[in-house]
């Protein structure tokens, strides 16, 4: 009987090496795991970005071809007209991105595209951001009161950006409303495509991945804008999220998953700035933002300086 026990048992040394087996199994799998759920999450944020370009669209249909992006209130009657500025000279003021008029529904009253308290608008906010952002969770409603977490539409940084991509669709309007919140006034500067003005719409990106490491707060979060020279409103830019790659989506609604250097030099947006991947909420800071040349590999002269 102990004899045919014995014969029965695993051995310890036996024991150790079917751990071992089972250690370096896991080893090699989670790294293929890893990379099955980040493609995944990649795939949920292209689809999500074809979604929102749908929007756009539907809301150019219906708004005599344009498209709302962003918008600020810049006179404050109740401090006496004063209008801030920034350190740059530009008017800073209440700003909103463009999910205040798709996204959700409306929880203030009115809108600035008359929606009454309730309606429903055209995107779910889920669809409005990148799962593979750090936040994601955190930034959907109800957890979250900033509508302007959300991908980046682009807008450009002034003249000289838009004489060198021949870009004249991006517009701004000045619109008087009545008071949108309180303590604020009512006259508003919106940022505004007009479609029928986009010159090369499978090569200009209208939405990206996106993020803001403002110094005010929400480092890491998504931001409504980007330029394609420099950071936009509270340092939002690109963001290379994707394993050093960024999803775009294009103004004839088709997304695509683009390294940095296909951004600059293969789409006629040509962004020149852009985060680098989030290395989560605890250690973000300012110094992943890569400013122009991104780095040497960049430097060649035979591409464009735009």
């Amino acid at each position: 009987m102990n004899s045919a026990q014995k014969r029965n048992a695993f051995t310890l040394i036996e024991l150790l090496v079917v751990v071992a087996i089972i250690v370096v199994l896991i080893a090699l799998l989670l790294p293929s795991l890893g990379r099955a759920r980040d493609q995944a999450k990649s795939t949920v944020c292209r689809s999500n970005l074809r979604q929102c370009a749908m929007v756009f669209r539907e809301y150019a249909s219906e708004w005599d071809n344009s498209i709302f992006v962003k918008r600020e209130i810049v006179n404050d009657t109740t401090l006496g007209g004063i209008t801030s500025k920034t350190a740059d000279g530009n008017t800073s003021g209440n700003i909103q991105t463009w999910p205040m008029v798709y996204v959700g529904t409306t929880n203030n009253g009115s809108d600035i595209d008359g929606n009454v308290n309730g309606s429903t608008r055209y995107l779910d906010h889920r669809a409005g951001l990148c799962p593979s952002n750090s936040f994601f969770s955190k930034d959907l409603p109800p957890t979250s009161g900033n509508v302007s977490f959300s991908y980046a539409a682009y807008v450009s940084s002034g003249s000289q950006e838009n004489a060198a991509r021949g870009f004249n669709f991006v517009q701004t309007v000045t619109m008087n409303y009545p008071p949108l919140f309180a303590g604020y006034g009512n006259q508003v500067n919106a940022t505004i495509y007009r479609l029928g003005q986009v010159q090369s719409d499978g090569r200009t990106i209208m939405l990206a991945d996106s993020l803001t490491n403002h110094p005010s707060g929400n480092p890491g979060h998504m931001y409504g804008t980007f330029r394609g020279r420099g950071a936009s409103d509270y340092v939002g830019a690109i963001h290379l999220v994707h394993s050093k790659t960024a999803n775009v989506a294009f103004f004839d609604g088709h997304a695509e998953n683009m390294t940095a250097y296909d951004l600059r030099y293969n789409t006629a947006t040509a962004p020149n700035t852009f985060y680098a991947p989030d290395p989560g909420p605890a250690a973000w800071d300012g110094s992943l933002l890569w400013p122009t040349p991104l780095n040497a590999t960049y430097q060649n002269p035979s591409f464009p300086q735009l």
